[in-house]
């Protein structure tokens, strides 16, 4: 779960569950991709959902992008989190978590970073091996992401009239991708709209930060014991087979 778009397009500085796309027939002598448009939540560098983490056995459960082959030996595996607002340790001797460690990361406080440290003697040639340290930092996803009035449906219906319809077709001729993020804060509202890049076209631009910008209140994410917190998403616009999609951290591993 782990990353700024170099695209000539725009980005969209925006973030939600939604997959509201829109297949928009095309000549193909016009343009050589077809036009979609969507919101994604964007994801943090690290993150697991509550499903997932009853699942969890080992560190590659957490981050599967955890380098486990540049490891030859173990010195400890260190998970820290806030437990009851204090920080509490658990330590173990390997890649798969010991009792204590996933009770700790089962209880730890709502809404906070959890933390790995690794100490180890690298797998190489080298004849004289030192204690490597590597680590990371992983959250627990909200049990009910953030959602538009009216569900996804809706939401679609106003990125079009909004959004969509207003672009000019020669617009999605120039650039492949127009993207903006934002963010939904605590209460439900828009916060932090921007673009990434600019389309160098300001009534475009508008187009794009008056439709975020203007939405209605949102219904917040939260966690099942009631916690409200921030969510940051994406709206994208253009070819979404372009490998500038991929420079979004809006998908699961």
């Amino acid at each position: 779960m782990i990353r700024k778009v170099t695209s000539v397009f725009l980005l969209l500085c925006l973030g939600f569950i939604s997959h509201a796309t829109l297949s928009v027939a095309q000549n193909e002598t016009q343009r050589s991709f077809e036009v979609k448009y969507d919101i994604y939540k964007i994801y943090p560098s690290v993150s697991i959902s509550r499903d997932q983490l009853t699942k969890v056995n080992s560190i590659g459960d957490i981050n599967p992008t955890y380098p486990s082959s540049w490891v030859d030996e173990y010195v400890f595996v260190e998970f820290s989190a806030i437990q009851n607002g204090k920080i509490t340790r658990a330590k173990n001797k390997g890649e798969v978590l010991s009792k204590a460690q996933l009770d700790l990361i089962q209880s730890a406080d709502t809404d906070t970073e959890m933390e790995v440290l690794v100490h180890y003697i690298p797998d190489n040639e080298l004849s004289k091996k030192q204690v490597r340290e590597m680590d990371f930092k992983f959250e627990l996803d909200p049990d009910s992401p953030a959602e538009f009035p009216g569900g996804k449906k809706a939401l679609s219906a106003y990125l079009k009239e909004n959004a969509f319809d207003k672009i000019p077709n020669d617009a999605h001729e120039i650039y492949n991708i127009l993207a903006v993020e934002f963010s939904i804060n605590e209460d439900g509202q828009v916060i932090s709209a921007k673009l990434n890049e600019s389309s160098n076209d300001e009534t475009v631009n508008k187009i794009l930060l008056d439709c975020i910008c203007n939405m209605p209140l949102w219904k917040p994410a939260q966690y099942r014991d009631g916690l409200k917190v921030k969510q940051d998403y994406v709206f994208i616009i253009g070819d979404m087979t372009s490998c500038t999609i991929n420079l979004f951290n809006i998908d699961r591993f």
